[in-house]
């Protein structure tokens, strides 16, 4: 299961406010997951997800993420990834 996240998390890209778009590295992440601002959605499919995800990560159906899915902090770092390159 680690296998699947480290090559899930090295096809990742990230979002977040002052950032910009880009792609991290499986240590950078886990570094950022202990900042209560950092926010993991997984866009895998369901069966993906239920599989195996990031820890904390929410599932989000990317082609109908809402604002309600997202942090009400606008500063918030967010990040998303897939098994699929973007």
């Amino acid at each position: 299961m680690r296998a699947l996240l480290i090559a899930v998390l090295a096809l990742g890209g990230v979002a977040s406010a002052g950032e910009g778009f880009g792609e991290l590295t499986v240590d950078q992440v886990a570094a950022k997951l202990k900042d209560k601002s950092v926010h993991v959605y997984d866009c895998n499919d369901p069966d993906t997800f239920k599989g195996a995800h990031v820890p904390g990560a929410k599932f989000v159906e990317y082609d109908h993420l809402q604002a309600k899915d997202l942090p009400a902090d606008t500063k918030a770092v967010l990040i998303f990834y897939c098994m699929n390159e973007h």
